[in-house]
């Protein structure tokens, strides 16, 4: 079995979504397991809920406020 990179897998998810073949039909044209197809794309979806998150340093006697703001505009704000 051939060992793939991040972006080879993201490559590959990505062109099956465009070829419109079925996930069994595109992993048979290209040697891969359904079951290896699927874990990378589980992978690729849990990759996309992250975000970057920046955190500024205030003096430490400020109150303290964080917000999460994630895709699709919602957004989450601490303050304490």
């Amino acid at each position: 079995m051939k060992r793939r990179s991040e972006s080879e897998w993201d490559r590959l998810l990505s062109e099956q979504e465009r070829s419109g073949k079925s996930v069994t039909g595109f992993c048979q044209g290209h040697g891969i397991t359904v079951n290896s197809f699927n874990w990378q794309k589980q992978k690729r979806r849990q990759r996309e809920l992250f975000v970057p998150v920046e955190v500024a340093e205030e003096p430490l006697c400020m109150k303290h406020e964080a917000e999460l703001e994630l895709p699709g505009g919602v957004k989450f704000r601490m303050r304490w």
